[in-house]
């Protein structure tokens, strides 16, 4: 019976906020057949599978990992630097490679550095990132007062 599940039944399964339940959409998607993830798009299942880059599991937030790796490179760099700070590594991996793609001036810009440089885990990788491809002529004083006048300690 679990071979002929509908991508709309995987949908609904993807918006309970369950480890257990995730874990066993992830092995669904692994199993099913018809599931491929070259087809996901096709099937309604390519924002269900980011959906679990939020899951309580860690193994499903794996899987959404991999899977973009391979067929969700297009995401935006507002939802790279949310990923960036997510708590499982996999996904910062996968930021953090996304982003290193993109030209970081015209790509990524430094507002977007300056988001992920208040961020716990993507500061270190701001950082690093800001002082390698900005300069003085725009690192101004507004954009320091911005970080100044944040509420993360790493940021200031």
């Amino acid at each position: 019976m679990l071979r002929n599940t509908e991508p709309a039944w995987v949908v609904r399964l993807v918006a309970v906020p369950s480890r257990a339940i995730h874990d066993f959409v992830v092995w669904l998607l692994q199993n099913v057949p018809k599931f491929e993830q070259s087809a996901f798009r096709t099937l309604g299942l390519h924002d269900a599978v980011l959906k679990l880059f939020a899951s309580p599991s860690a193994d499903a937030r794996k899987y959404a990992a991999g899977y973009a790796r391979t067929h969700a490179r297009d995401l935006p760099v507002s939802e790279l630097i949310r990923l960036a700070n997510n708590d499982n590594e996999d996904v910062r991996k996968l930021a953090r490679d996304l982003l290193g793609e993109k030209d970081p001036r015209t790509g990524v810009g430094l507002e977007a550095w300056g988001q992920l440089l208040e961020t716990e885990h993507g500061h270190k990788f701001a950082a690093e990132s800001i002082t390698k491809n900005f300069g003085v002529k725009e690192l101004t004083a507004d954009w320091f007062s911005g970080r100044i006048l944040s509420d993360s300690e790493q940021a200031f």
